[in-house]
């Protein structure tokens, strides 16, 4: 989230109405940080920090782009369900959001921890609303193609089928 936060300076000369819109539990207080930082870097106006999301699909809707500045993940099914709502991407580079998001496709993938590379990423897609729209729509595709929930039910049956020909091995 910091990375996200130290971002806002550059989006900001860009587009000043910007908002960085936080969402998620907070058991660790975690937040405070957040709300310091963006003090301290003088976005305090474009950071919102809100509580935790009891309709994250209507908040998805919301946004023009959704930015996932993870350093480690173990799955990312945020990611999809941003995607699902043809909401553009802007993620970081590793495994398995990589797989997840295809990087010019559905979304825009760049280092994890470089502030800049989001704040490029995200006045590209804000700048830039038809080639945004299209990032939407392939990732609403890549859900539908790769995540659906009968692509998944599909491949948990071709992986029963392929073990039950399998000798035994006792």
């Amino acid at each position: 989230m910091e990375t996200l936060v130290k971002a806002m300076v550059e989006i900001r000369k860009s587009f000043p109405e910007a908002q960085l819109l936080l969402a998620g539990s907070d058991p660790t207080g975690y937040s405070n940080v957040i709300k310091r930082l963006a003090r301290s870097l003088k976005v305090e106006g474009n950071v919102k920090v809100l509580d935790f999301c009891a309709a994250p699909l209507g908040f998805l809707y919301s946004l023009d782009v959704f930015a996932f500045a993870s350093v480690s993940e173990g799955f990312g099914i945020v990611l999809i369900e941003a995607m699902s709502v043809k909401c553009p991407v802007v993620a970081s580079n590793i495994y398995p959001i990589n797989h997840i998001v295809q990087h010019g496709e559905s979304g825009l993938l760049v280092n994890s921890e470089d502030h800049h590379a989001f704040a490029d990423a995200i006045i590209e897609l804000l700048g830039n609303p038809a080639r945004a729209r299209e990032m939407g729509e392939a990732g609403y595709q890549r859900c539908i193609d790769e995540f659906s929930l009968e692509k998944a039910l599909n491949k948990v049956h071709d992986l029963y089928i392929d073990l039950t020909k399998r000798p035994h091995a006792y």
